[in-house]
């Protein structure tokens, strides 16, 4: 029996970039249906592919591993023909160099171009494009036809129960308007202000009759525990997440998100929900989909006051501006 081309995908270790990537390898798997698509990703970001029809399989390689160590892995990984390297840093560039795979595309960049058979150019910050659009150039170099830009991900049916019963433990009822928002960063710059996001809250909940909830995972129960606080308990609640795919059934179950630049707004593009972004100096168009009015950037470019120059009233007002998209 001959074995199959395999197509490796690496390395993804970013929520965010791993959605966004999700359009791009659709596109390779359509057009190369005859091979076999296998992924490579950090432990963290595994539950992004998991499900996906479009990937054949899905290889965790725990942490930052070596480029040795990933050459090796990608050569375990089956009759190796061509290797997409979507995050194209040194280390991935070597380690497809080193896999043996006579095809190799990544993004260029300088010193380590040489390392790729093609490559593709890196974005123009005079002329930025969406994030998922850019890698499409990753498909097209592989022959592959532009795909949609819709992104990828799989709800298993225990996170929509288990979502559904967090709900009904904080006393929110089906018919209840429900807004996400999403007040963590791992990065200070990218965070706007908690006392803003306390005003939020309760501005959500007294004048437009929503209820706030805040999405949580791993490690950031406590921050966005103090927030609900100081909005007062009657007013926000917290979803203690315990996986991607539960803060994406969250996000399922509300009329839009609100928050920080993160992995979460790109979930809620991929279920449907409307999105408000709060962004500090990063262009919104990386990040945000082109064209579609149900996706609000609201930026601080230029202010010397970052991010804290973006007012609740601005946010409220984009809120405003987006229901009646929603409700019709």
């Amino acid at each position: 029996m001959v074995e199959r081309p395999t197509i490796c995908a690496l390395l993804f270790r970013r929520v965010g970039d791993s959605l966004i990537a999700t359009p791009a390898l659709r596109a390779i798997k359509k057009h190369h249906a005859e091979c076999q698509l296998v992924v490579f990703c950090e432990t963290h970001v595994t539950r992004v592919f998991e499900g996906n029809p479009w990937i054949d399989r899905v290889i965790d390689v725990d942490r930052s591993p070596s480029p040795f160590t990933l050459a090796r892995a990608m050569r375990r990984a089956g009759h190796l023909t061509t290797a997409v390297d979507f995050l194209a840093d040194p280390r991935t560039a070597l380690a497809c160099r080193l896999s043996g795979a006579n095809h190799r595309v990544g993004f260029a960049g300088r010193g380590r171009s040489w390392l790729y058979t093609q490559t593709v150019a890196r974005q123009d910050p005079a002329r930025p494009l969406y994030s998922a659009e850019h890698k499409l150039g990753l498909s097209r170099a592989l022959e592959a036809p532009d795909d949609s830009l819709t992104i990828d991900f799989i709800l298993k049916d225990r996170e929509v129960s288990r979502v559904a019963g967090a709900f009904a433990e904080m006393g929110i009822a089906p018919s209840d308007v429900v807004a996400a928002v999403f007040p963590y960063s791992r990065r200070d710059y990218k965070r706007w202000p908690t006392e803003h996001f306390v005003s939020l809250c309760r501005a959500l909940h007294t004048e437009r009759a929503m209820v706030p909830v805040l999405l949580a995972g791993p490690g950031e129960v406590e921050y966005c525990t103090r927030i609900a606080a100081a909005a007062a308990p009657s007013v926000a609640h917290v979803l203690r997440a315990e996986s991607l795919g539960e803060i994406a059934a969250a996000l399922r179950s509300s009329i839009l998100l609100i928050g920080n630049d993160g992995g979460p707004k790109h979930l809620a593009v991929a279920v449907g929900t409307p999105t408000v972004t709060i962004f500090g100096n990063d262009p919104p168009e990386y990040w945000t989909p082109p064209n579609d009015s149900r996706h609000v950037a609201l930026t601080a470019s230029g202010s010397r006051s970052g991010m804290s120059s973006i007012t609740t009233d601005t946010v409220l007002k984009a809120v405003d501006d987006l229901l009646p998209l929603i409700t019709g």
